[in-house]
């Protein structure tokens, strides 16, 4: 778990911009569809993004095993050492991810475009804006889903198949 840990921070810090970003516009959604409340002297000081990293690292096996089993289950090709890329996720494991875990699927409320626009939005997003990062991301390959993306693409399937279309109100509680 220490070695996992030390991973875990790692992926966790190139994500946390994009999955803050994510959580932001989900809750300004939300607070739009309520209505304001009158005492708001009665409301606690809330950190969303905390919760989603706490849930991400309970369930860190599965997320991590997942992510091996996808990235060897089909032939990502080949790195620039002529090696078979293991470390990354291709668009075709990707979906099957999805259609394995009924993410898409004939009785899923979300549809193939869905998970396709966020493999395309983890893709798009930069990752070295906002704060200045410790390290580079330069195993990043843009047409590959590396493990801090992924662990972004959990978190927007969450909010999509839980929030948009489900009655969780709680990001972390969806993830």
């Amino acid at each position: 778990d220490e070695s996992r840990k030390t991973i875990f921070d790692s992926d966790w810090e190139h994500a946390r911009i994009s999955v803050a970003k994510c959580i932001d516009v989900v809750h300004r959604r939300e607070s739009r569809a309520k209505q304001p409340s009158a005492d708001k002297s009665s409301e606690q000081v809330h950190h969303p993004i905390e919760d989603v990293e706490a849930t991400l690292w309970k369930h860190r096996r599965a997320i991590y095993s997942a992510f091996d089993y996808y990235a060897t289950l089909l032939d990502g090709g080949k790195d620039f050492n002529g090696e078979q890329d293991i470390y990354n996720l291709t668009w075709v494991a990707y979906m099957e991810f999805t259609r394995d875990c009924a993410i898409v699927g004939p009785t899923s409320k979300i549809h193939f475009e869905h998970v396709d626009l966020i493999w395309v939005s983890v893709n798009a997003i930069p990752h070295d804006t906002g704060e200045k990062q410790r390290l580079p991301d330069r195993w990043n390959h843009p047409r590959t889903m590396c493990r801090h993306e992924f662990l972004e693409a959990i978190v927007r399937i969450a909010v999509e198949l839980f929030m948009r279309h489900g009655t969780v109100t709680i990001v972390a509680t969806a993830v």
